[in-house]
């Protein structure tokens, strides 16, 4: 049964203020990270520019990676800031990006898996992928294949460390058949969070099977930041707005305050040593059963790396 609670938009939204109701104490954590650079996706708003932020402020240099408009979020990062331009929905832009960090020889000690979409219905990448795989997913994948393959993960006295933004939604799919993860269906609202649970299964049980593979070379880790009040939800029926709105901004969490968990988990100097976390807000527990599934993980690894190779254009 708790899986049901992420698989519509209603249930979801009461589990996520149940959640809000729980007392956490965030953790104090005061290191710098002076030198380093952190690249953050879907920085120009939000969730996003809020750990820009943050990373900002603990001295990283913070490469806001984004494809809209991103003025608003420079000026609150301030001089450690730079924008360069990505849009997941479009492997070729993805596969630009790393071009260009190569191009320009840059080095990375943090990543932030942070950009997302919850459509009002189904939409088609430029690519032909379903969009909340293709963006909250296969868009990462990519993104990280172009990083690895081109050595752009710093070497140093701390190993670099990527942080996938995933949901609690991710505990709703009873199963994932990962052969249809090429495939586009098409589906209504009604659809919407079945098909985001889906994405953020994926993109947890991927992490966590990057962990292993990346060991020695990165840490990884996962987190579900809880409920955000972020324009996330942009797309949402307009009936619901009425409901929605207010519920969002009195109950959901501001940017800043949920940044801090992800930021902790992208630079702090007391999880060293560590890889293949998953947190929900400050608390560390276990992801699903499925998410841990190592036989699902490495099916789901070598069947992303299949679309990829059919799907992805290639200069």
């Amino acid at each position: 049964m708790a899986g049901r609670r992420y698989d519509n938009a209603l249930f979801a939204t009461l589990t996520a203020l149940r959640d809000r109701l729980v007392p956490e104490r965030p953790v104090e954590w005061d290191d710098r990270l002076d030198g380093r650079t952190a690249l953050v996706t879907g920085a120009n708003r939000g969730l996003g520019r809020a750990i820009a932020v943050e990373l900002a402020q603990r001295g990283a240099r913070v490469l806001l990676a984004c494809r809209g408009d991103a003025r608003d979020a420079l000026e609150k990062v301030g001089a450690r800031g730079e924008v360069v331009h990505v849009d997941l929905a479009d492997l070729r832009s993805v596969d630009r990006l790393a071009a260009e960090l190569a191009h320009r020889d840059v080095r990375l000690n943090v990543l932030v898996l942070n950009a997302g979409v919850v459509p009002n219905r189904a939409r088609k990448t430029a690519q032909g992928l379903e969009v909340q795989l293709g963006v909250n997913y296969l868009a990462n994948v990519r993104l990280i294949d172009g990083l690895v393959s081109r050595d752009l993960l710093a070497r140093g006295d701390r190993l670099p460390r990527i942080v996938a933004v995933s949901s609690e939604s991710h505990r709703s799919p009873r199963a994932f058949e990962v052969a249809r993860l090429g495939s586009y269906e098409d589906y209504g609202v009604g659809g919407v969070m079945r098909r985001y649970g889906e994405s953020k299964l994926a993109l947890t049980a991927w992490a966590q099977e990057l962990a292993r593979r990346l060991e020695g070379r990165a840490a990884v880790h996962t987190i579900c930041p809880g409920p955000v009040a972020t324009g996330i939800a942009q797309e949402a029926p307009r009936w619901s707005r009425p409901l929605l709105d207010p519920v969002i901004r009195t109950f959901f969490a501001a940017p800043a305050n949920a940044a801090r968990p992800v930021s902790y988990l992208a630079g702090a100097s007391a999880l060293d040593g560590k890889t293949g976390l998953y947190f929900h807000r400050w608390r560390e527990k276990a992801p699903s059963e499925l998410a841990l599934d190592r036989a699902f993980a490495s099916a789901l690894w070598d069947e992303s790396a299949r679309v990829l190779e059919r799907t992805a254009p290639h200069d």
